[in-house]
Formats: C-alpha cells, structure tokens, sequence
C-alpha cells in the first residue's frame, strides 16, 4: 500500500513478476486488486448480493457466495472507483507496430506460398 499511496494505481506500471493480489487500507476506504499481464496468478472478481465485491485465486472460494464470477483480466488493476483499467499496453501489441510495407510483404509472400500449393 506503501507504493499505492506514494503514486497510486498506476504504480502496477512498475511491477515486474507474476503476481494477483488485493490490497485494502486499514479502514477500507481505499483498495486495489491487480494482475500480471500474461495472467500467470489466477484471479477471480466475483458479484454478490447487495452490490459486494469478492476476490479469489480460486473459483471455489467465492462460487457460494456470489453470483456471478469472472476472471480477472489479465495486465488490469481493478479499484472501486475505476473499475477495470489495462496497464499493460506494449508498443508491439497494436496494429500500427508493424509499418505498412512488412505488411505488404508478408501478405505477397502469402499469396506466393499459397500458389505453390495450390500449382
């Protein structure tokens, strides 16, 4: 919470590991829960009666208790106030990474490797 405090939910940014967590303040007023970006830890989010929250590593710590349950996203930090926010955004993991002429050129070589299977 440390880290929260000194540069709030953005601080996920800076972890590098594989982790799934939930942090919560002594009083409660102020929680975070986050997980790594390939989603190696498991994490549940799940819904119960009266608009409560519940976290888990595993389904059959909440499946009684909620009612509905999904995974928690991977590369996602997750505060009341935000809800669900990607962290993890890579340079490489967008269409504009690959410049248009290794586009093209995959694209030929396709059409060439599939002529020569069909010829």
């Amino acid at each position: 919470m440390q880290l929260y405090r000194y540069k709030g939910a953005e601080f996920v940014k800076e972890l590098n590991g594989i982790f799934g967590f939930v942090c919560v303040s002594g009083d409660g007023a102020d929680m975070i829960a986050a997980r790594d970006h390939c989603g190696i830890k498991p994490l549940y989010i799940g819904y119960g009666e009266g608009g409560s929250t519940w976290f888990a590593s595993e389904l059959k710590a909440i499946c009684d208790q909620c009612k509905s349950i999904e995974e928690f996203p991977a590369g996602h930090y997750w505060t009341p106030k935000t809800g669900f926010v990607k962290y993890y955004e890579p340079e490489w993991d967008s269409d504009e990474f690959v410049s248009d002429q290794v586009g093209d050129q995959f694209t030929c070589s396709i059409y060439h490797l599939f002529a020569l299977v069909m010829s």
